[in-house]
């Protein structure tokens, strides 16, 4: 079994009342980086420095070359209403933009617990009257049962769509969301729409080493894929080492969202997998 203390995720669950050593807010505009260093780039179809003119290749790309080169993904649609009558179909990656806009929306109009926000009033859908932000709902049924998910699981969103990167193998993603537990501590969420049958099915193969004891399936490569973006947001940040709390992945889809606990199989490599890549 895991040993969470020893581990690269942890939480520190004998604090009580005690802020984390490092705070940021999306109301007050607290940034993580000032400047920030890494940022996605629409034109060049990947993340860049600008200040090093330096691209950076994407957590994904890595992966599938690295642990899953044989899988091939088959192209998701879904039907979405047009009018009263109409439906139109819609990539599973235009749906997932769909979702990261609305979350993201939501995130910025939500009341982030921080030390300027002690007085604000708590909720994941109210702002202060001091701010100007405006309360921003999710309309899309995916994303609303995302809200549901984390509303339940007691996490309020405090950023959305976060670079993080990894300088000396060139490597960037961004964090879906970064939302704050009961004890402060911040849990990265990965969130996934779609796979209402395929989620745990094996492609037939297994995964590359370090891994290769797990079969290839869309969840697993998820679980490497948040845990890849975990290591980069600590070495991005790690001034946060102290106090993150154990990942999720939520999937999204018409059953509803199931919320799925970074897989313990793949923390145990965490301190060699990045060699692999």
């Amino acid at each position: 079994m895991v040993d969470l203390k020893k581990n690269l995720f942890h939480s520190a669950i004998s604090r009580t009342n005690m802020e984390p050593s490092f705070l940021f807010c999306v109301v007050h505009n607290n940034p993580f980086l000032d400047p920030q260093e890494v940022a996605f780039d629409e034109n060049a179809g990947t993340f860049v420095n600008p200040r090093l003119t330096r691209k950076y290749s994407g957590v994904t790309v890595r992966l599938a070359h690295a642990f899953y080169p044989k899988y091939k993904a088959k192209p998701y649609r879904y039907y979405k209403k047009k009018s009263k009558n109409k439906k139109c179909k819609q990539s599973g990656q235009e749906r997932g933009k769909t979702i990261d806009r609305q979350l993201t929306r939501w995130a910025l109009g939500s009341v982030a617990s921080c030390s300027k926000c002690q007085e604000l009033r708590q909720g994941l859908d109210l702002v202060s009257n001091s701010t100007n932000l405006p309360v921003r709902l999710c309309r899309d049924p995916y994303a609303t049962a995302v809200r549901a998910k984390l509303t339940k699981l007691r996490l309020v969103p405090v950023a959305s769509q976060v670079v993080v990167f990894y300088d000396s193998i060139a490597m960037a993603t961004a964090v879906d969301l970064v939302c704050r537990d009961s004890n402060g501590d911040y849990v990265l969420i990965e969130v996934k729409s779609g796979f209402d049958q395929n989620l745990r099915r094996s492609s037939g193969s297994r995964l590359q080493k370090p891994f290769e004891h797990q079969f290839d399936c869309p969840l697993n490569q998820f679980h490497l894929q948040l845990l890849v973006t975990s290591i980069l947001f600590r070495q991005t940040f790690p001034q946060c080492k102290e106090n993150l709390a154990w990942p999720q992945i939520l999937v999204t889809n018409a059953a509803g969202c199931e919320s799925i606990p970074l897989a313990k199989w793949a923390v145990t490599k965490s301190d060699t997998v990045i060699d692999y890549m």
